[in-house]
């Protein structure tokens, strides 16, 4: 996958790592886009990498995520006629809203749409948008 993003698009920099422990400095990012990676994760990582993601940001940097929603696991061994060993865990709204606040993110919006029929994987889809906010502190005059 980052071989083909990079084919696409040569001006862009593509890291293949792990959500849970990202190879880079601490606030190195402006943004993260997690479009349906999470579906990787046990259930039990979930913070870990929302922690992690929120290390890697930059103070008020962008976390976007999309991801199935549901409350179960799954497996698959067949996908658009292609052969796969896939084990995928589909993560409620309101269960990784509570992980983004609990890693110290703010909500800016939360949506969810049901699936495009015969074009995609038929499970309903979840997208939220987050930032890490810092908080300021203002010193009084009288200090």
């Amino acid at each position: 996958m980052v071989r083909e993003a990079s084919k696409l698009n040569p001006d862009i920099q593509f890291v293949e790592g792990n959500m849970v422990s990202l190879n880079m400095k601490s606030e190195n990012l402006g943004a993260i886009v997690s479009f349906y990676s999470i579906i990787h994760l046990d259930r039990g990582e979930l913070f870990k990498a929302r922690a992690e993601m929120r290390r890697v940001l930059r103070p008020n940097g962008f976390a976007v995520i999309a991801f199935h929603v549901g409350s179960n696991a799954t497996h698959s061994s067949e996908c658009w006629g292609h052969t796969v060993n896939l084990d995928a865990t589909f993560f409620t709204s309101q269960e990784v809203i509570a992980q983004l606040t609990r890693a110290g993110f703010e909500i800016e919006a939360a949506a969810e749409r049901d699936p495009y029929p015969d074009v995609e994987y038929q499970s309903r889809r979840g997208y939220i948008l987050a930032t890490k906010r810092v908080p300021t502190y203002v010193r009084s005059t009288d200090e």
